[in-house]
C-alpha cells in the first residue's frame, strides 16, 4: 500500500510544485489547468471527484469541478492521481553540510541544491533554523527573486548558541568568516 501511495502521489506533487510555472516570462501570461481523479479538501477531509485547478502566472486562481478554462490554457491531465496541498516543514537545514572544512560558499551551493529537492518532493513552505553567515537569508532571497527554484522559505538568520554549544564557532556574518573554523 505504501508503494502505491508513493507512486501515485509523488508525481502529482511534482506537477503541482515544479518550478515550470516560476520561469514564465513576465510579459506573457501562462495558464495551466490540472485535472485529476480526486483532490483532497483539507477543510472537510474529503476527496473531491474530478477536480480542475486553474493556475495563472504561478498562482492558483480557481479550483472546482466546472471552472472556466481559458482557450490558451495548457491542460495537464494527471489521470487517476490525487491532488494534495503543498507540505510544510517547520525545521529544516537547507544550507551547510559537507563537513567542517566545506566552507560557507560550498554550504550555500548545497542549500540551492537542497531547496530544489525539497520543492520537488512536495514541500512548498519550509522554516530553516539559520545557517552560517546568513547563507539561508541569501538562499531565501535567491528563491524569491526567481534565480533558483525552491519552496517559500522562512529563515532564522544566524544560528544562536551558547559558547561551546551545538552551533558554537559558526560564522554569524560574512564579516567574520575569516575568524571561523572554516578559515
Amino acid at each position: 500500500m505504501k508503494t502505491r501511495i508513493t507512486t501515485h502521489l509523488l508525481p502529482l506533487l511534482l506537477a503541482l510544485c515544479l518550478p515550470v510555472f516560476a520561469n514564465a516570462a513576465a510579459e506573457s501570461k501562462t495558464v495551466t489547468v490540472l485535472k485529476a481523479a480526486h483532490l483532497l479538501d483539507v477543510k472537510t477531509g474529503k476527496l473531491v471527484a474530478n477536480p480542475q485547478v486553474l493556475i495563472e502566472n504561478e498562482r492558483i486562481t480557481a479550483i472546482g469541478n466546472t471552472i472556466n478554462v481559458p482557450d490558451n490554457a495548457e491542460i495537464v491531465d494527471l489521470g487517476d492521481y490525487i491532488l494534495l496541498p503543498g507540505f510544510i516543514d517547520a525545521h529544516v537545514h537547507l544550507a551547510g553540510g559537507g563537513g567542517l572544512n566545506a566552507g560557507v560558499a560550498r554550504g550555500a551551493l548545497r542549500g540551492a541544491y537542497n531547496a530544489k529537492l525539497t520543492l520537488n518532493t512536495g514541500f512548498t513552505t519550509v522554516r530553516s533554523m539559520g545557517g552560517a553567515a546568513f547563507s539561508g537569508i541569501a538562499l531565501r532571497n535567491a528563491i524569491n527573486d526567481g534565480d533558483i527554484p525552491g519552496p517559500r522559505l522562512f529563515d532564522g538568520g544566524a544560528m544562536l548558541s551558547v559558547t561551546g554549544g551545538h552551533c558554537s564557532g559558526q560564522p554569524s556574518s560574512p564579516d567574520n568568516i575569516t575568524e571561523s573554523r572554516y578559515s
